[in-house]
C-alpha cells in the first residue's frame, strides 16, 4: 500500500458502506482488490490493453471478475448515468491524451452529491516519476532528454530500472503532462467545484510516516502534521496534485 492508496481508500471509506466506488484506470486490478477486501462496493475500469494483467490477478482472485469492466470506446465509460458515488483515480490522468471526454464521462456517471478524488502529477512537478529524474518531462527536445538520462546514468544518478532509451520513448508517447491552468480549465467544464485536496493527502502521508521507523521519518511526520495547510500548495504543484471534484 502506498500513501496514495491510503489516501484514496480513506476517501472511499468516508462515503459509507452502501456507496459504489469506481477505480478509474484500475490497471491490473490491484487497488480494486484492496477496495473489495475493505468491504467496499468497488468497480474497476480500464482499457482493453489491461486485460492480460487483470487475468493474471483473476487467476488468484476469480471473485474480482464481477468487479472489473473494460472500455469498448475510449471516450465512453461503460456505466449508466448517475450510477457511482465516488470515483478514484491514481496516476492515470497524465496518460490520457484527450482528457476532456474522460472528465465529461466522470460527471455523467457520478451521482448527485458524489465526488471524484484523483492524484496525478502536473507539468509543474519537479520529479518525473517514470524516469525518476528532475525536470525530465519539461525538456522538449527528445534527443536532449535522452542525453540527459544517459548522463545521469553515467554518473550513477539514474535509478529507473528501464534503459534511458526505453523510458524516454515511454514518456514521449504515453505521458501528457498539463499545467495547473490547463487542468483547472478541463475540470471546470464538467464540475462546478474543483478543489485541491492536497492538505488531506498530506495528513495521510504524515500518518503513514508516524508508523514508520527512523528519526527522519518521525520528524517528517511532525513537520507535515503541523504544516499541512502550508505545504499543501507546494506538494500539489510540485509533487503530486490531489483534486476533489464535485457538482455540489
Amino acid at each position: 500500500m502506498t500513501v496514495t492508496d491510503d489516501y484514496l481508500l480513506s476517501q472511499a471509506r468516508q462515503a459509507g458502506a452502501e456507496a459504489t466506488v469506481l477505480d478509474l484506470g484500475c490497471g491490473d486490478g490491484r487497488f480494486v482488490e484492496v477496495l473489495v477486501d475493505a468491504g467496499i462496493k468497488a468497480i474497476g475500469v480500464d482499457v482493453p490493453g489491461a486485460k492480460l494483467s487483470v487475468e493474471l490477478r483473476l487467476a488468484r482472485r476469480p471473485d474480482l471478475r464481477q468487479h472489473i469492466v473494460f472500455l469498448d470506446d475510449d471516450e465512453k465509460i461503460p456505466l449508466p448515468d448517475n450510477s457511482v458515488d465516488i470515483i478514484l483515480s491514481n496516476n492515470v490522468f497524465e496518460h490520457i491524451p484527450v482528457l476532456d471526454s474522460t472528465v465529461r464521462e466522470m460527471a455523467r456517471i457520478l451521482k448527485p452529491g458524489g465526488a471524484v478524488y484523483t492524484v496525478f502529477p502536473l507539468k509543474s512537478s519537479i520529479i518525473e516519476a517514470h524516469a525518476r529524474l528532475p525536470f525530465f518531462h519539461r525538456i522538449r527536445s527528445r534527443s536532449l532528454r535522452l542525453r540527459y538520462a544517459n548522463f545521469m546514468k553515467n554518473i550513477g544518478l539514474y535509478w529507473c530500472p528501464a534503459p534511458p532509451k526505453d523510458i524516454e520513448n515511454y514518456v514521449a508517447l504515453h505521458c501528457f503532462y498539463r499545467s495547473p491552468k490547463e487542468i483547472n480549465s478541463i475540470f471546470q467544464k464538467s464540475f462546478t467545484s474543483v478543489e485541491s485536496d492536497a492538505e488531506a493527502y498530506i495528513k495521510v502521508k504524515a500518518k503513514s510516516l508516524r508508523t514508520a521507523r527512523g528519526l527522519k521519518k518521525m520528524l517528517g511526520a511532525v513537520l507535515l502534521s503541523g504544516g499541512a495547510a502550508m505545504f499543501a500548495p507546494i506538494i500539489h504543484n510540485y509533487h503530486a496534485a490531489a483534486y476533489r471534484l464535485s457538482n455540489q
